[in-house]
């Protein structure tokens, strides 16, 4: 039989570079404009990312018009350590690759109109996803060479709904539905070689591993927008969560060759695979205040309820639930343009610590955004540049850990 200790690691490796998809906490957070202020956008809530931010915030958009933009992240994981370890029995493999690299390229459209005195919008868009990739070569504690390849890929894709309408003039609601479509998909190719086994020596192990699967979930999405004086917006948004039933295929293969390379056992299986993902309920209060004629200063509050997001075996991951903190400002530096800046901080969603290369949402993050944005006629066009610093991280070994990257973001929308 073969031995499967060395496929631990690789398995507890796998299911941590699912954390990429996240930044930080909350998942990944539309539009240039928005977050070029710091995402402080839930009393704002003036462009077609109102979809997200607060449906209320259609009430701000006249007549018919569309938007469109995209998310583009190139980041490396790093730590001073080549040492990899795993949180049971102290296991560890050494190598000399020490960076995790992600990679995400996630879009937003949405579409709006208005039927008499209700405001319409329907929008495409990623909420999260992205590569995890990480590869290395070594010894593991047992002086077994090994080589790893591993690949992660998670999406979440949302289609949404939504409507909203003035009540008067200090006061507006908004409802919307969310389809949220997840994906996954694993892949761990891993060779280990020269090891005994009983009397024989055993040349090469290989093993594949590969997993897919994916599913919907309904989130309802609730939001209002109250004015009480002219130069002041509050904003409140609530999302339901859901329940994700992903489904798909778990493929298993392992072959063992002897010193003369010649193959003497080959396994493998097959299986369906079922795992309930739950997808966190969020709410949101923000305030928007126009210092002047042209600087609007905006602060959002987004919680989170992470705790109840569970493992393949429905045992809870151990996260804890967060707020996000936003404050930002945009600047009418001429008519047709704003200068926008802000500043995020993005705790972490551990409630203890379990620091290692792969797990990327183990950082606390504060983000610093610039951005602007023009609009010619009726063409709008905003970018904006995101800066995550990540506190560093260091875990019982001294090892230390950090997670430092830049985000860039386009928009380009139509008003008809």
């Amino acid at each position: 039989m073969k031995n499967f200790r060395f496929l631990k690691l690789f398995l507890v490796s796998s299911l941590c570079l699912s954390s990429f998809l996240h930044a930080g906490t909350l998942f990944v957070i539309p539009g240039a404009e928005a977050t070029g202020i710091g995402g402080a956008f839930t009393a704002v809530a003036d462009d077609s990312t109102a979809i997200y931010y607060n449906p209320a915030g259609l009430t701000n958009l006249e007549g018919n018009g569309f938007e469109a933009s995209c998310f583009f992240m190139d980041a490396k994981a790093k730590t001073d350590s080549k040492i990899v370890f795993t949180d049971e029995e102290d296991w560890f493999y050494k190598n000399d690759y020490d960076k995790l690299k992600v990679k995400a390229t996630i879009p937003f459209f949405a579409g709006y109109t208005k039927y008499k005195n209700i405001h319409l919008a329907i929008g495409i868009y990623g909420i999260g996803g992205g590569t995890g990739k990480w590869k290395g070569e070594g010894i593991d504690n047992y002086n077994w060479e090994q080589i790893w390849n591993i690949k992660n890929e998670y999406s979440f894709l949302v289609y949404n709904l939504s409507g909203a309408k003035k009540i008067n003039e200090k006061i507006a609601l908004g409802v919307g539905l969310n389809i949220i479509q997840m994906k996954e998909e694993q892949n761990i190719y891993a060779i280990e070689n020269d090891y005994e086994y009983g009397s024989e020596l055993y040349r090469r192990d290989i093993t594949n591993y590969k997993k897919e699967t994916d599913d919907i979930g309904y989130e309802g999405v609730l939001g209002a927008i109250y004015k009480p004086i002219e130069k002041l917006k509050l904003g409140f948004t609530f999302k339901t969560g859901c329940k994700i039933k992903l489904k798909g295929d778990l493929d298993s293969t392992w072959s063992y060759f002897n010193k003369y390379a010649e193959e003497i056992e080959y396994g493998g299986e097959k299986n369906s695979y079922k795992r309930d993902y739950k997808y966190p309920m969020t709410c949101s209060l923000g305030a928007g205040y126009d210092i002047t004629e042209k600087m609007l200063l905006a602060l959002s509050f987004d919680f989170a309820h992470f705790s109840k997001i569970c493992d393949e075996n429905d045992e809870k991951l151990g996260y804890k639930n967060t707020c996000v903190i936003s404050l930002g400002t945009r600047y009418k530096l001429k008519e047709n343009l704003d200068l926008l800046c802000g500043i995020r901080r993005d705790p972490s969603l551990y409630k203890k610590e379990n620091v290692n290369l792969f797990n990327t949402d183990q950082y606390a993050l504060t983000v610093l955004t610039l951005g602007a944005a023009y609009r010619y006629k009726s063409m709008k066009f905003a970018g904006s540049i995101v800066y995550n610093i990540s506190d560093s991280l260091t875990d019982n070994y001294d090892n230390s850990y950090e997670f430092d990257s830049v985000v860039y973001r386009g928009t380009i929308g139509y008003n008809f």
